[in-house]
């Protein structure tokens, strides 16, 4: 159970930052000229709901790893470097779902899988439970520009999203790209 602070927050912002945020995040991203501001004002947004971490990235083909596809990510230190080393990529349930669907969902809870009889998912839960991402959402996004899917991934501790959130995460998957 998160933290009554972390709760709060989501109970009582992430609805109307989710809402609003999304288009507002966007209008101001015209003014901002690199990356890392653009990042950087995605992160503060995400931060007034008790949600740390996020990334950016391709969803990989069978030939590639996160840190191949990954376009930006404000992840725990070491994360991206170990994952890559563990090759999870493949049995990660985020990845696999976001080629299936288009819809907005919760990492875990929501994509397909089987804890106990697949040995690598249980691992791979576990592994990012010991840097501190136990939830969190996928947005998948289609983008005709470079022509493959991506997706966005934020979360860190468990999360309480509201339903009316999501239908903002759906705003966010078609103005991402």
């Amino acid at each position: 159970m998160p933290p009554p602070y972390v709760q709060k927050c989501a109970q009582e912002q992430a609805g109307t930052i989710m809402q609003r945020e999304p288009f507002e995040f966007f209008e101001e991203v015209d003014r901002l000229s690199t990356t890392t501001a653009i990042m950087d004002e995605m992160g503060a947004a995400l931060k007034r709901c008790g949600i740390d971490h996020f990334i950016f990235s391709f969803v990989p083909t069978a030939t590639e790893n996160l840190a191949d596809v990954m376009l930006f990510d404000r992840l725990p230190p070491g994360y991206v470097k170990a994952y890559t080393e563990q090759q999870f990529t493949a049995d990660d349930p985020g990845f696999r779902y976001s080629q299936l669907t288009s819809f907005p969902f919760r990492w875990l809870k929501e994509a397909p899988h089987d804890l106990a009889n697949d040995a690598r998912v249980a691992e791979l839960v576990q592994f990012n439970r010991d840097f501190g991402l136990v939830d969190g959402v996928v947005v998948p996004v289609a983008s005709p520009i470079v022509g493959r899917l991506g997706q966005v991934w934020f979360g860190g501790v468990e999360i309480d999203l509201p339903d009316r959130a999501r239908i903002s995460c759906r705003s966010l998957r078609s103005t991402a790209c």
